[in-house]
């Protein structure tokens, strides 16, 4: 007799609503790992940005208006507790949600997994940023981790003669906002109007590695 009322005095309306809630949480699961769903398009951002931003790994933040899954009624356009058109989506199942995607400049091309819009049914589309370079008056980017510097005039005080031959002395102001002296050392004979030197650790940051 206990064991009968006990089961009267349970609400099986909010039983239902709490399975009902938890078969669209793994419902949500199950799509986004379900290859054969269609997936949604996937969102491809051009962003431009300082050299040195990017040089120094500076953190960045994009918005996007994206379509989402309406969380307050889980995607199904009414409230399951009241049975009125939900709210939040006013029965639409899908709502606009304003969404900060955080990242570091270091990397040129980002992706955000299951990050872009929903449809029902379908698999979330991802989010790609593309980081674009702005135009730097003495730096530009070359094969993706190494810079190029180029000196176009050198003024006296910047050459002089010693037993090694002559010596280019030149300071750059850098993109850490240090000052350094880039010394060149040539046969007087062998100076020529155009010459390249290279320096390592200087570059862009090289994954598993350190600069170009």
């Amino acid at each position: 007799g206990n064991l009968f009322q006990n089961f009267r005095n349970i609400n099986l309306d909010s039983i239902a609503n709490n399975i009902l809630k938890g078969i669209n949480d793994f419902q949500g699961i199950y799509d986004n790992s379900n290859s054969k769903l269609t997936k949604t398009d996937d969102i491809s951002i051009n962003a431009n940005i300082e050299l040195f931003d990017i040089y120094n790994n500076v953190k960045k933040e994009i918005s996007i208006d994206i379509n989402k899954k309406c969380s307050k009624c889980m995607a199904l356009g009414y409230n399951i507790d009241t049975k009125d058109i939900c709210s939040e989506c006013n029965g639409e199942k899908m709502i606009i949600t304003h969404q900060a995607l955080h990242f570091y400049s270091m990397f040129k091309n980002i992706k955000f997994k299951s990050m872009g819009n929903d449809e029902l049914g379908k698999r979330t589309g991802n989010v790609y940023i593309n980081l674009c370079c702005k135009k730097h008056p003495s730096f530009r980017i070359i094969d993706d981790y190494n810079l190029l510097y180029r000196i176009y005039t050198l003024q006296k005080e910047n050459i002089s003669h010693n037993e090694d031959g002559v010596v280019i002395t030149k300071p750059i102001q850098f993109l850490d906002l240090k000052q350094y002296n880039i010394i060149i050392k040539k046969p007087a004979t062998s100076l020529s109007l155009f010459y390249e030197y290279e320096i390592e650790g200087y570059g862009l940051y090289i994954p598993n590695k350190t600069r170009g």
